[in-house]
């Protein structure tokens, strides 16, 4: 979707209104009448939200299309490895009270260990 163009919008406008007026006129002519969308759900990002929220779609019986930039899925739930190390991406702490992560996560796979008192992270 594309802006029209400043200049035929704000030459027509009194100069009170020069500053509102262009987007309330465009806006006005881009809206439709409601209805059910029946084409499939864009979810962008394969990471925890973008899946949950794609299985929620799913489960509600919608068709999500997940759409991800990088090479994998799970956002910062993940490591590299490099020369030897393994370097984490983010979410290096996991709070086990989150109910939404029992619940979303498989946390055996995950292979969690608990820090030790006094650990810096």
């Amino acid at each position: 979707m594309s802006c029209p163009p400043a200049s035929s919008t704000v030459a027509t406008a009194s100069p009170a209104l020069t500053w509102k007026a262009p987007w309330r006129a465009y806006w006005a002519n881009t809206r439709r009448e409601r209805r059910p969308h029946r084409g499939r759900r864009r979810i962008v990002g394969a990471g925890l939200a973008g899946l949950n929220c794609a299985r929620e779609l799913a489960a509600r019986g919608r068709r999500p299309l997940v759409l991800e930039a990088s090479d994998g899925v799970g956002g910062r739930v993940r490591s590299d490895h490099l020369d030897g190390f393994v370097l984490d991406r983010g979410f290096q702490v996991y709070l086990s009270a989150y109910p939404e992560g029992r619940r979303a996560l498989d946390l055996a796979a995950l292979d969690l260990r608990a820090f030790r008192p006094g650990a810096l992270v």
